[in-house]
Order: C-alpha cells, then structure tokens, then sequence
C-alpha cells in the first residue's frame, strides 16, 4: 500500500476518533472552542488585521515596485512577514506572484523563509505576556529570524539552485482600493480564525489523551499561538518548545498559507522551509536559553 493511502486512512480514522471523542464529552469541546475563539479576538485580529489591509496596499504601491528593482523583492517580503505575522508573508508572495510580478517559482521560494511570527506577537505577547519577559521574547524573535536567514541560503543554493529565479518585479501592480483590502482582510482573518480554532481544539483533544510530554509537543505542532501559551507554562524547556512552536509555525499556520494562496503554490518548499527554520530555531534556544 501505497504511503499516501496509508497515511489518509490514519488521517481519516483519527478525525473520526475526535469527532467521537468530542460528541461524549461536549462540554470540553465548547469551553475549547470558546477559549480559542477569546484567543482569536484577543489576540490574533487585533496584531493582524490592521497589517493585513496596510499589506495588501503598501504591496501594490508604485515605490514597492522601485524598491523591489534596486534591493529585491525577498528583503521586501520577508520585511512584511517578520513584521505582520502569518500568514501575510505568504500571502504577500501569493498576491505578487498573481499579479504577474514574479514567476511561480520564485513566489514558493518566498514563501519557504518570508512568513514567520510577528515581532508584536513574539516579543510583546509570547516574551512579555506569556514568559513575562520581553527579553525572551527577544531571543525568540532573534532564534525565528536566524532560522528564516538560514533556510533562504538554503533554499535558493540546494533546492531552487543558483539561477536567478525572477527576483526583480516583472511588471508593475495594479493599485488596490482601500475597500478591496478591507474586503479581503476580512475573509484572511476568518479563515485564520477558523484554522487557528480547528487546530485549538485538536491540540486540547491530544492534550487529555497523550502523557506528557508528547501532548505538549503535539500541541505545539497543531496550533503554535496555543502552543506557546501552553509551553510557558513549563520553565526552561518552555523555552525551547515555543522557539520549536514559532519557527515551524504549526500545521494550522500551513493551512493558513494554503488558503490565502488558493492552492495555486506547492506546499513543499514552505513545509521544508519551517522544517530548517524551527531546527535552528530549537538549536539556539538550548544553546543561548
């Protein structure tokens, strides 16, 4: 049989276990729901919304298409993920790519190291709400961005090879409105939230059913806001499960950036790209703490 077959029967037989699971005990599955859905309000709208509309725009600005000329379009991109968070990174890739300003290419070699945790989630809620120290959060941040450098050397010398592959803007973007951006932001963040909510209640199903360790670090692997939350709640090696948390990004994160892609790149180089992002990301966070 072949791996892909087997692979969907676990994966088919597991949705049909939680789904169970959930149904005998109802109560767990509304206060997970609940909880994730505070997390989204709380957190995840408000350090994302904003940057999502101001991304769409900035991007299709004619000094981005002047800049992207002199410098690049990845330091651009890469920019737009580190500051406003997945999967706007992505999401920024998929929208250049659709407008015919870099090849197919290119956008998925973009998206393999360009969308990463925010700077204002990393150092102001996992650092200083979560750990209570912005100085990890710091750390954090710094582990995330070294692991992003790391697998854009990477990417572009062992799997995209050397060759130039479109890096300056073929053509320039079309203006977006205003309300085109709010527009779509708002179905960007409903599918974030609906991800983000999905995976929540999949890493609190593996959490009652797992010993620990294995149902924190399944947890981590599922839904990385909920991952950190969780992991600050263990002291050093909390540390170390959160750089892992952000610098892979979770499973959830992945079905984000499918769906503001709209399938139309290959999830391969991203899921390669958070692989060698989160081991350097975990090998300097139990190195430097």
């Amino acid at each position: 049989m072949k791996a892909k077959a087997i692979f969907g029967r676990i994966y088919g037989s597991a949705l049909v276990f939680i789904f169970i699971y959930l149904l005998a005990f109802p109560s767990e599955a509304a206060a997970t729901t609940e909880s994730a859905v505070e997390l989204c309000l709380k957190t995840l709208i408000p350090s994302l919304f904003i940057y999502t509309v101001l991304s769409k725009i900035i991007v299709s600005l004619p000094i981005i298409n002047k800049s992207a000329s002199v410098i690049g379009i990845a330091p651009i991109t890469l920019f737009v993920g580190l500051l406003c968070g997945a999967p706007l990174g992505a999401k920024t890739a998929a929208e250049l790519y659709e407008s015919g300003s870099i090849s197919k290419k290119y956008a998925e070699y973009l998206c393999s190291f360009c969308n990463n945790a925010s700077l204002p989630f990393v150092v102001g809620f996992v650092g200083g709400r979560l750990f209570q120290s912005t100085e990890i959060g710091l750390r954090l941040f710094a582990y995330q961005l070294a692991g992003s450098l790391f697998a854009a050397v990477v990417m572009r010398i062992y799997i995209f090879g050397f060759k130039r592959i479109n890096e300056k803007p073929r053509s320039a973007t079309k203006r977006v409105p205003l309300q085109t951006a709010l527009r779509e932001a708002v179905g960007v963040m409903a599918s974030i939230c609906a991800c983000a909510t999905f995976f929540s209640v999949l890493a609190s199903v593996t959490a009652r059913l797992l010993p620990f360790p294995f149902s924190l670090l399944i947890g981590c692997l599922l839904e990385f806001s909920s991952g950190c939350v969780s992991a600050s709640r263990h002291g050093e090696i909390g540390v170390v499960l959160a750089a892992l948390s952000i610098g892979l990004l979770s499973a959830s994160v992945a079905m984000q950036v499918r769906s503001v892609t709209n399938g139309r790149l290959s999830l391969k180089p991203y899921l390669l790209g958070k692989l060698l992002c989160g081991g350097v990301s975990v090998l300097l966070a139990v190195i430097f703490g």
